[in-house]
């Protein structure tokens, strides 16, 4: 794709395939060790371009037959380009991959723990961002219903419930910690979400006219509500809560609700969309003034009550 600007013509893309396991059955890379030939089995490969964030990455990930099929070891390595002072491509971010099972029992439950990553993003800025990562399961389909797997074959080989791209962040300068992760049942429905953050981070509330503004305080999102992404169908019924005290608003609370459904079943096809926020809070603006205010859009337009000392009392509607 592209976009194209009042100054500038920027290019965005992105390609890249991925196996269905770490065994990846997707390619076969010849590689040699002296006269030696091995065989290097891709698991995943990507790669993006998108010069209008001035982002260039590169991710792989395979696994190596010839040690064992049971691991996948993998690279991403991401560069930006620097300004008329210091110009030419610099790293921004390093991440390494390790996809293996590491099993463990908590009382009854017997969970599994795999997809590692671990490395440096931000780096560019001379204030990097620690993270690292992993996914986690408990009880597979057929522990649950012996025999479902005659009825479903490789289908139940799946997991009752998991924890997906859980992700943990630390950055020791301009101190932040953050923590988020998916949570699914059966692998393909989609229950929920959390999203925890500390410190210094970029804020946005819409109601609040904030859009990633640089706060300093804490944050946090819980959603809740089933959601299925397939290939053919697309739904999500969800809603979130929302708590914050940072140095620019306090949220107590605010709600979302979302509700997004695109099926396309061979000649039908239907699309339903929805969406609703509300709020309770204090606003803290640039000129030293504090708004109370409860607000609430359900489409372009935003309706508030607020107050304040210098304004006083207010209440009508404006475009989000």
């Amino acid at each position: 794709g592209g976009a194209i600007g009042a100054k500038s013509i920027d290019l965005i893309a992105e390609i890249g395939s991925e196996a269905g396991d770490r065994k990846g059955k997707l390619a076969k890379s010849p590689v040699n060790l002296g006269n030696i030939p091995l065989l290097m089995n891709q698991k995943e490969f990507e790669l993006k371009l998108n010069t209008y964030e001035n982002e260039f990455s590169v991710k792989y990930i395979a696994s190596l037959p010839f040690i064992t099929d049971d691991a996948a070891f993998g690279l991403k390595l991401g560069w930006k380009w620097g300004d008329k002072s210091d110009p030419g491509f610099h790293v921004d971010e390093v991440m390494l991959y390790a996809d293996f099972d590491v099993p463990m029992k908590a009382g009854p439950v017997d969970l599994m723990f795999s997809d590692f990553k671990f490395g440096l993003k931000g780096m560019t800025d001379s204030n990097p961002t620690l993270t690292g990562g992993f996914n986690a399961s408990a009880w597979k389909l057929e522990s649950v219903l012996p025999g479902i797997s005659k009825y479903l074959g490789d289908m139940a080989d799946v997991s009752v419930l998991s924890a997906e791209d859980a992700e943990i962040s630390l950055r020791l300068q301009d101190f932040y910690i953050g923590a988020s992760t998916t949570i699914k049942l059966l692998k393909y429905i989609e229950l929920g979400g959390v999203k925890l953050e500390l410190g210094k981070f970029e804020y946005t509330n819409k109601l609040l006219g904030l859009d990633s503004e640089t706060v300093t305080g804490f944050a946090a999102k819980v959603n809740a509500g089933p959601a299925i992404h397939t290939t053919n169908c697309d739904i999500s019924m969800q809603g979130a809560v929302e708590v914050a005290a940072t140095n620019r608003a306090l949220v107590i609370p605010g709600v979302e609700g979302n509700i997004d459904i695109a099926v396309k079943w061979w000649v039908f096809t239907k699309d339903f969309h929805a969406h609703g926020k509300a709020l309770l809070g204090v606003q803290f603006t640039h000129d030293g003034d504090t708004i109370f205010c409860a607000k609430a859009s359900g489409g372009t337009n935003v309706f508030y009550i607020q107050w304040s000392k210098r304004r006083g009392a207010d209440v009508g509607s404006k475009k989000l």
